[in-house]
C-alpha cells in the first residue's frame, strides 16, 4: 500500500507540474488504479469490516489488541490517502474552461487540509476502545488518565487542523488580484522611458538652427536606489530649452 501511494502521488505531481499539458488518460489511470486497489483491499478483508472505521464504527474483530489497532488505523489512513489523491485527480482532469489552472491549486490545498482533518478524527474512536478496553474489571483509574491525556493531545491536533482548514477556505474564497507592471528598461546605467510624451526644444545659432527632442519624463537608472531625475541636454549657447524638466 505504501508503494501504491508513492507511485500514485509521484505521478500526480508530474501531471500537476505539466499544467495545461497534463494527460487526461494518465490522470484517469491513476484514478482507476487507486479505486481498484481500494476495492480489492476492502473485499479481501471484508470479514473484518475495516470500512466501519471510516464512519467512526468499530470493525469486526475478535479482540482489539495493539497489533489490530495498528492494522485498523493504518488501513483507514491509506484508504483516506487514496481518496485524497482521487479527488485531486478529478480536479486536475477538469478543463481550463471550467476551472483555471491557477485556481486548481486552491482546491488542492482545501482537499489536502480536509483530508488531514478527517484522518485525524477517524482513529479517535478506535483508540478510545483500545485504551478503555472491553474488560470492565480493568483499571478505570489508569484508563481514565490515559483517556484524558489522549484527549488533550488530540484536541490540540484537531484545533491546528481546523485552523489550517479555515486558512485554506479563506484562500479559496479570496479573489485573485492580478497586478501587471510594464516598463521599458535598459540595464547597466542606460536610460529608460517613464512617459511617452515628447517635447521639443529649438536650438538657435548664428549659422544654423535645428530641433532637438527632449523628454520631459525620463531618467537614469541609478543602481538599486530607485531615484530618478528629469534630465535634458545641457543648454548650449543660444539654446532655448525652458520646457525641459
Amino acid at each position: 500500500m505504501a508503494s501504491t501511494f508513492a507511485y500514485a502521488n509521484s505521478t500526480l505531481r508530474e501531471q500537476v507540474a505539466l499544467k495545461e499539458k497534463r494527460s487526461v488518460l494518465v490522470v484517469f489511470w491513476i484514478l482507476a488504479f487507486l479505486t481498484g486497489n481500494t476495492l480489492y483491499l476492502l473485499y479481501t478483508f471484508s470479514s473484518q469490516q475495516l470500512y466501519n472505521s471510516l464512519i467512526f464504527l468499530k470493525p469486526n474483530l475478535d479482540r482489539l489488541d495493539f497489533f489490530n489497532l495498528m492494522w485498523i488505523v493504518g488501513i483507514a489512513d491509506f484508504v483516506l490517502k487514496f481518496l485524497t489523491i482521487a479527488l485531486k485527480c478529478l480536479v486536475l482532469a477538469l478543463p481550463k474552461v471550467i476551472l483555471a489552472v491557477k485556481s486548481k491549486g486552491k482546491f488542492y490545498l482545501v482537499i489536502e487540509e480536509l483530508s488531514q482533518l478527517f484522518r485525524s478524527l477517524v482513529p479517535i474512536q478506535v483508540w478510545y476502545k483500545y485504551i478503555v478496553g472491553d474488560d470492565p474489571s480493568g483499571s478505570y483509574f489508569l484508563g481514565g488518565i490515559l483517556v484524558i491525556m489522549y484527549s488533550l493531545c488530540k484536541s490540540f491536533d484537531i484545533c491546528g487542523r481546523v485552523g489550517s482548514v479555515r486558512k485554506a477556505l479563506k484562500v479559496l474564497c479570496t479573489p485573485q488580484v492580478r497586478s501587471e507592471v510594464s516598463r521599458s528598461s535598459l540595464r547597466g546605467g542606460a536610460l529608460f522611458l517613464l512617459n511617452d510624451k515628447i517635447e521639443t526644444c529649438s536650438v538657435h545659432s548664428t549659422e544654423w538652427s535645428t530641433v532637438i527632442p527632449c523628454w520631459t519624463s525620463w531618467g537614469l537608472l541609478s543602481g538599486m536606489s530607485g531615484t530618478f531625475s528629469g534630465i535634458c541636454p545641457a543648454p548650449a549657447v543660444g539654446r532655448d530649452c525652458s520646457s525641459a524638466v
